[in-house]
């Protein structure tokens, strides 16, 4: 299975940012690899049944279906070295889980908190900017919107959307 359509809601999900957008050819080979993977994923001696979607040519969410058997740390940290592999054979990386990401036009961008910060404060983020939460664990997440969700409506708005002024 090479997408998430047949998993539950409980599904635990990872989602993996790259630094850029990949191209068709990358995609394809990405998710061969992919395939190759999923249908080789153990965890415990039991086949973990799992999904994957690219999103936005920009992410990669992968989820696993744990309401039969839980995915133990070991087949975990098979899923992290796995995917770094296949991203460095495609000719691409992955981002850093500090970035913020984000929605402009038809442009995921990519900036450190520091410059996303200032970004806000100079007003070129509005509340109905989209903006990605890349720590979602679930797939009812995903699914009910919780992954892309509007700045005013998301965590970073609290985090880093300018403080009023205290009054004197």
């Amino acid at each position: 299975m090479n997408n998430l359509q047949q998993l539950p809601d409980t599904a635990r999900v990872w989602v993996f940012p790259f630094r850029e957008t990949l191209t068709a050819s990358q995609m394809q080979t990405f998710s061969q690899a992919m395939n190759t993977f999923l249908s080789q994923w153990m965890s415990h001696g039991a086949r973990v049944r799992g999904g994957f979607e690219v999103c936005e040519e920009r992410f990669l969410v992968v989820a696993a279906d744990t309401s039969l058997d839980d995915v133990s740390g070991c087949s975990i940290d098979g899923l992290f070295r796995s995917v770094a592999e296949m991203v460095s054979q495609v000719g691409s990386s992955l981002s850093d889980n500090t970035q913020i990401f984000f929605r402009e036009g038809n442009t995921v961008r990519e900036m450190d908190r520091p410059t996303f910060r200032k970004y806000v404060q100079a007003g070129n983020v509005t509340a109905e900017t989209i903006v990605y939460d890349n720590s979602v664990v679930s797939l009812a997440e995903v699914r009910k919107g919780k992954w892309q969700i509007p700045f005013a409506s998301s965590w970073h708005a609290t985090h880093f959307a300018p403080r009023a002024k205290a009054q004197s």
